[in-house]
């Protein structure tokens, strides 16, 4: 890196990385944090404090002070004050007998928690019917427990939890996808309304735009990061306040095989770099954000690396092996395979040495157009311009 490129690099990331701006965004995400958990428990209706259910009818199993089974407090009662109970809000919900044994569920209004209101139930009446078949406890245990199964993994491929997997490679997409638009903001600030306001003319007579492009390009994915590590900084914040001052367990993800974390970064960065120089490329065409067509090229990542996900069930697919290694979707599919199914090494590398090389051709390639539409005024240049002015450079 010249003086030149380092130059505009630290200028472009300054911009976009102002210490009090980020202090601020930390705030806001761990308030968002914050809201998003509180309003889920909202929404769920499962919040610190158990339901509370009146059962009405012959359960013996139900002791007279009730029983309480991961967040449903049951308690035996009579019929007469449910309706009741209901209105004043005493008890959440009825489960009530009728003759031909049956049970109906009363509620005030429908919620998410009905059906864990079912679940629970289900166990006690478990119990109870064993009781009537003459079954001890160690009995229905033998009959309930699901079975011991060991996981043995043939070959030197490492043994991975399929939800812990599954999990780790959502983050790493998620926050792919959250660097994405975090960047796709910044290019049109830093490239096209630039562009657009004639202001970058000026400097092109003390540095190439190349040299104008990679800088623009490596200040902005370091400010990009930047704001990814105030999110962090936010989430951290939230979980320390919920565990300190509000009693919660801590939610952070954990259980994931480095070597996973590791791959599933290297394609993150991959297709960031990927998308991000496309990104890049596409802002150098464009003459006014506020009417241009192409603007909705920048939503392209998300539609294609979206349709990896529908591999999750079958990842060695022969379409899925393509997508994998196609470098606008390899980002997505490839986690997908690495996780879930069994991807050949050479796999691998030729897909991670395809986004690499595309990144490096849209960098390329946004300097050559730069420079040319630049000198073009009242009109964005057409495709078939576009390709010419790079093959002609």
């Amino acid at each position: 890196m010249n003086a030149r490129v380092w130059a505009v690099t630290r200028w472009e990331f300054l911009r976009f990385a102002k210490a009090r701006d980020l202090i601020v965004g930390a705030l806001i995400f761990a308030v968002m944090f914050g809201a998003g958990g509180s309003f889920g428990e909202f929404v769920t209706g499962l919040g610190d404090d158990a339901r509370t259910v009146r059962v009405v009818g012959g359960l013996t199993v139900l002791p007279a002070e009730g029983v309480t089974l991961s967040g449903v407090h049951f308690e035996p009662g009579s019929a007469t004050d449910v309706d009741s109970l209901l209105a004043v809000e005493a008890i959440d919900a009825a489960l009530l007998e009728a003759d031909d044994g049956t049970w109906e569920l009363r509620v005030r209004r429908e919620r998410r928690w009905t059906d864990l209101v079912g679940a629970r139930f289900a166990g006690l009446l478990v119990q109870e019917r064993a009781g009537q078949l003459g079954l001890d406890a160690a009995q229905l245990r033998s009959l309930t427990q699901p079975p011991e199964l060991r996981t043995v993994t043939v070959g030197d491929a490492p043994r991975r939890d399929g939800r812990t997997s599954v999990f780790t490679a959502g983050i790493a997409l998620g926050v792919m996808f959250m660097a994405l638009f975090i960047g796709f903001s910044f290019v049109f600030v830093a490239i096209t309304a630039e562009k657009t306001q004639r202001t970058t003319e000026s400097m092109l007579s003390a540095l190439t735009p190349q040299e104008w492009i990679d800088g623009k390009i490596l200040g902005l994915t370091g400010a990009v990061f930047v704001n990814l590590l105030s999110a962090v900084a936010g989430y951290v914040a939230w979980q320390a306040v919920a565990v300190l001052f509000l009693d919660r367990p801590a939610a952070l993800p954990g259980g994931a095989h480095p070597a996973d974390v590791f791959g599933l970064a290297l394609f993150a960065l991959g297709g960031f770099a990927f998308w991000f120089t496309l990104f890049a490329l596409v802002a150098a065409t464009i003459d006014d954000p506020n009417s241009s067509s192409r603007s909705s090229l920048m939503f392209l990542p998300f539609l294609l690396m979206g349709a990896a996900f529908a591999g999750l069930d079958s990842p060695d697919a022969p379409w899925m092996r393509a997508l994998s290694i196609a470098p606008g979707t390899s980002p997505a599919a490839m986690p997908v395979r690495l996780m879930r199914g069994d991807p050949h090494f050479l796999e691998v590398v030729a897909s991670l040495v395809l986004l690499a090389a595309g990144a490096w051709f849209f960098r390329w390639a946004a300097g050559r157009v730069f420079g040319t539409s630049m000198l073009m005024t009242g009109k964005e240049p057409s495709l078939r311009e576009v390709l010419r002015w790079l093959r002609e450079a």
